[in-house]
């Protein structure tokens, strides 16, 4: 049977178990093991394994607390645990659970009992990770919603703030987009929208940078490791493809295309500052760049 790309961690300090988990998950899966649970935790951290297989008795901390400290930390705590325990108490059963395991398999175990939980497990967690992308996803264009963009710079800002890189962000404001529903029809309002989304998403080449829907006729977009200068000529690219695209504004007085107008903002974050000043940011420089798109008109 092949393998998958799903890598699981094994946290056993006792060697011969190691080993066996080990050559059963090696079958259908890679392997990554830990001797002691101060090192399964650093391990988890850094590695970010698809799934743990957790002993509970270990010498230095035991899996209780190991899996504690993992399903505190926003970085592990959607990775799906299953202890590995020899221990019949039920009490311990439901210790486990309530530190936040998902499943136990008993000492000494069957390899087809163990790869069944395991596949079980990662079918569930993918199935989770397929609702919560849909859940975070604007229905109209396609591209994160609002929330997702908040949660992906909160991680990019504590990302920043450690390493002193600078964060960018854009806001992409579509000029005249209440005028252009009213003359051509909501349809053609989403039609419109979907097409600046995708014109934004072409011109961002990074795959960690991100364009979400921020509002009504708003997208933003976060640049990691980005400064203004940057930034800017980001900002300048988004411009000349969204009017490269054509799409037609009719007015009273005359015709032209969808423009946009652009805020640019970017910041070397603070360590324990707040990702909403950059946002404040943007949005003072979007709103500044529409009185000049307005004044000009």
């Amino acid at each position: 049977m092949s393998k998958t790309s799903k890598k699981i961690l094994i946290i056993d300090d006792d060697p011969s178990s190691s080993a066996l988990l080990k050559e059963i998950v090696r079958m259908q899966w890679d392997a990554a093991t830990a001797q002691s649970g101060k090192r399964g935790i650093e391990m988890a951290y850094s590695e970010q394994p698809d799934l743990i297989l957790l002993d509970v008795m270990m010498a230095d901390i035991d899996g209780y607390e190991v899996c504690r400290q993992l399903k505190e930390n926003p970085r592990t705590r959607q990775i799906p645990v299953i202890y590995v325990t020899g221990q019949e108490d039920p009490e311990g059963e439901i210790k486990g659970l309530a530190a936040g395991a998902d499943d136990y398999v008993k000492k000494p175990f069957s390899p087809a009992i163990v790869v069944a939980r395991i596949r079980n497990h990662l079918d569930l967690k993918s199935y989770r990770n397929l609702v919560e992308n849909m859940v975070q996803l604007d229905a109209q264009t396609g591209v994160p919603n609002h929330d997702r963009f908040a949660h992906t710079l909160g991680r990019e800002w504590r990302r920043a703030s450690l390493l002193k890189h600078s964060l960018a962000m854009l806001l992409v404001d579509i000029d005249n987009f209440s005028a252009f529903n009213q003359e051509h029809g909501h349809r053609a309002g989403n039609d419109c929208l979907s097409l600046v989304a995708s014109c934004i998403e072409a011109t961002l080449r990074r795959p960690s940078d991100v364009v979400a829907r921020w509002g009504s006729d708003k997208f933003a977009c976060l640049l990691p490791d980005t400064d203004q200068e940057s930034a800017l000529a980001v900002a300048a690219q988004i411009q000349a493809a969204v009017s490269a695209i054509q799409v037609p504004i009719m007015r009273s007085e005359t015709a032209g295309t969808i423009t946009v107008s652009l805020g640019v903002a970017a910041v070397v974050p603070n360590e324990g500052g707040d990702p909403s000043e950059l946002e404040r940011r943007a949005f003072k420089a979007v709103a500044q760049a529409g009185r000049a798109q307005a004044s000009s008109e």
